[in-house]
């Protein structure tokens, strides 16, 4: 992973002489995102076992893995998150969770929504990004999406990242 102040090369195609044929275009680095603004990104992952329509389905195995091993390992892959965290009320997806190498932080199971669960432990999930609230951006990734491509994570915080005023 990297870090929002890390600069990571981006192509920018730039003609490498004037325009006509056999012109060639040359990849130049360009600053990420999220170099110009200081902030931390913090993927929060809210997981229970007891869905109402298909219990069970964050341990469903996909190609020898738990679907939730799936959707932690692609938030592993982007670039811009400064922490991952896995919310969940359940030791049984804790407990592999942080064997696989990923911190958790235990929710109430009495939370009605994933974005219930994240509300009930947003000061955990500040604190994981290491800065105040105003320079930490949550991202709600669902423990349900085992194909997520780690860019879209990295342009959504990009995008928000951008923002002035920052999302409130």
């Amino acid at each position: 992973m990297t870090t929002p102040t890390q600069t990571v090369p981006t192509p920018s195609l730039q003609p490498s002489k004037e325009l006509g044929v056999g012109s060639t275009w040359q990849a130049m680095p360009k600053p990420h995102p999220l170099d110009h603004k200081p902030c931390s990104i913090v993927l929060a992952i809210p997981a229970r076992l007891e869905s109402s329509r298909l219990p069970g389905k964050l341990i469903a195995d996909i190609n020898g893995k738990p679907m939730v091993r799936h959707v932690l390992d692609r938030c592993a892959k982007a670039q811009s998150p400064t922490a991952i965290r896995l919310c969940t009320d359940s030791p049984a997806l804790a407990e592999p969770a942080s064997q696989w190498g990923f911190t958790t932080v235990m929710t109430s199971p009495h939370c009605s929504s994933g974005s219930a669960r994240l509300a009930s432990v947003v000061t955990e999930l500040i604190a994981a990004g290491g800065r105040p609230a105003a320079q930490t951006l949550i991202i709600n990734v669902q423990g349900d999406q085992p194909c997520l491509d780690p860019t879209l994570i990295d342009g959504i915080a990009a995008a928000f990242s951008a923002r002035e005023p920052t999302p409130e």
